[in-house]
């Protein structure tokens, strides 16, 4: 009897390839189910991919149109200038060549690089357009002067050239004024009316005087006493109180027989300037214990 029931259990366990057989149809219905959730997921990604794109090509093109309109604007209409009548001289034209010229200059150096390149060379077409114009008004251009350096240049003066400029500062004030109003009543403009001669009347040795003052104060003296010679106006005949300024032998040549004229005046006049003749000095000296000895 016992065999019998052997065979009751395997009848009993052969079912059981068939639930692993439903195991396996269940695993695979669930990747696929996974695997189409991730494509829909996909898909849902790159719609909203889609959409973006399309958002931002709407905002492009209302920009442009936005600047399409804003270009089609007429603009404000430029002021009219009004051009005012001028006295045109040459002096007048020449300085409005220079001012333009400084503005130009200044309009430049703002520019960035490239820019500055480009204009260049119209600015050197206008710089030659200016001279052009120059020349052929014929001014004479003037140096700009610091007032610091040169003629300018305060220095002291001696004692004896002091007592000289105030003692005949009175006449050579009064001799000025003549001549300018004797050149606006010839209608011929005098050179003393572009000329600074208001220190004239103050030659304190404390002070620093310009050499240019010193001169012009010497050339309008020699102009009031008449002290040029005729024949040969650059050549000057001093009187006995130059003679004795400069102290000359004689009235027409300096102490070395030359011919003296306004060339040989500044010569003449730094024996009156005690520091610019000592710093001369001094140097002369240190030349000459520096060059080497023959």
């Amino acid at each position: 009897m016992p065999p019998k029931k052997q065979a009751t259990k395997v009848e009993e366990a052969a079912p059981a390839p068939e639930v692993e057989d439903k195991k396996v149809k269940k695993s695979a219905s669930t990747k696929a189910e996974t695997k189409t959730a991730s494509k829909k997921a996909e898909s849902k990604k790159s719609e909203a991919k889609s959409a973006s794109k399309k958002a931002d090509s709407k905002k492009s093109e209302s920009k442009k149109t936005e600047s399409k309109k804003a270009e089609k604007k007429p603009a404000a209409p430029a002021e009219k200038r009004e051009r005012v009548k001028r006295d045109l001289t040459k002096e007048l034209v020449h300085g409005d060549f220079l001012t333009l010229e400084q503005n130009f200059k200044e309009t430049l150096r703002s520019l960035p690089t490239e820019s500055r390149r480009a204009m260049g060379d119209i600015f050197r077409r206008f710089v030659d357009l200016r001279k052009d114009t120059t020349k052929v008004l014929r001014i004479k251009g003037k140096r700009q002067n610091s007032g610091e350096g040169g003629f300018k240049k305060g220095v002291k003066i001696s004692n004896e050239l002091s007592k000289f400029c105030s003692s005949n500062s009175a006449n050579v004030l009064k001799w000025i004024e003549k001549a300018i109003a004797e050149g606006k009543s010839s209608g011929k403009a005098s050179k003393w009316e572009n000329k600074d001669y208001s220190g004239f009347n103050d030659w304190s040795v404390t002070k620093e005087h310009g050499r240019d003052k010193v001169t012009n104060f010497l050339c309008a003296y020699i102009s009031d006493k008449n002290l040029q010679n005729p024949n040969m106006r650059k050549e000057l005949k001093l009187d006995s109180a130059l003679q004795t300024l400069f102290n000359l032998k004689q009235a027409d040549k300096d102490n070395e027989g030359n011919a003296i004229t306004y060339c040989t005046l500044q010569t003449l006049l730094t024996q009156h300037y005690p520091e610019a003749l000592a710093a001369k000095k001094a140097k002369e000296a240190a030349k000459a214990k520096e060059a080497p000895k023959k």
